[in-house]
């Protein structure tokens, strides 16, 4: 199968066509679309001809579009399938924009206190807010903000699963979840930084110690406040999704997933 000539590549849109008449005409149907590519590629016998047509039906089993086509090496592309391209490269990029944006400042912050300080020495940057926030060098083998300080290996093993569940999930939310996806993006770049300095010190390096004289006592990092704070983003829009109303023209777009282009 091949195309017969570079010149007989055609590209067909509206506003091509309102330039030559003066105004636009109505979108061709898609079998007239399907039928102007194959007049333009050359078959070697009848069965490549009908797998290529059942593949284009396929392709475009949704109504006809109406953005601009172009027929390339027999393979059909459109403006919204581009525009899409487009859309998930920007949702992929928030995602590990914030994982690079949170791991980087919480490594940073621990070379920093490893630099600075010995383990167990106690730091007051704000006099006026002791005994309630100083600094306190600190080893935890366990989950963040100190839980369960003899269960290294499991959490290291858990903080993985979690980041592969995350990429895998990633894909299937809906177009516009835009709170969840940086949500996501801090659970996935606090629990790294935390998985970092397992395999790093074998522990995870805490120094943010937060008090109450009396009641409690706790020690932790930046990347136990960006898995905290992601938590909370994604329960309040889980939430809010819940609780709004949807109107009944919305409803499909809700539902809507990275592999579609929201209207």
């Amino acid at each position: 199968m091949g195309i017969s000539s570079p010149s007989s590549l055609t590209t067909y849109s509206p506003s091509n066509a309102a330039s030559s008449s003066g105004r636009v005409p109505p979108a061709k149907p898609c079998g007239e679309r399907l039928s102007l590519v194959m007049s333009m590629i050359s078959f070697h016998n009848p069965s490549e001809k009908q797998m290529f047509s059942l593949y284009c039906t396929r392709l475009h089993a949704h109504p006809c579009y109406n953005s601009p086509h172009i027929f390339v090496r027999g393979v059909v592309m459109t403006g919204e399938s581009r525009a899409t391209a487009r859309q998930q490269v920007v949702r992929w990029g928030v995602l590990f924009g914030v994982i690079a944006l949170v791991l980087l400042v919480d490594q940073v912050s621990k070379k920093w206190v490893l630099n600075q300080m010995f383990f167990g020495e106690t730091l007051q940057p704000i006099p006026a807010l002791v005994p309630y926030f100083q600094l306190t060098l600190t080893e935890n083998r366990g989950a963040a903000f100190g839980f369960l300080p003899q269960a290294s290996d499991i959490f290291l093993v858990i903080a993985l699963i979690v980041i592969v569940a995350m990429v895998f999930f990633y894909p299937r939310l809906p177009a516009r979840a835009w709170a969840t996806r940086i949500g996501m993006g801090l659970i996935g770049g606090g629990a790294l930084g935390n998985a970092l300095d397992r395999l790093q010190y074998g522990a995870v390096i805490d120094f943010i110690h937060y008090q109450i004289p009396g009641l409690i006592s706790n020690v932790s990092n930046l990347a136990d406040h960006a898995i905290l704070l992601g938590v909370i983003i994604i329960l309040i829009q889980s939430w809010r999704t819940d609780s709004s109303p949807k109107p009944a023209g919305d409803a499909s777009s809700d539902v809507r997933t990275d592999g579609e282009n929201p209207v």
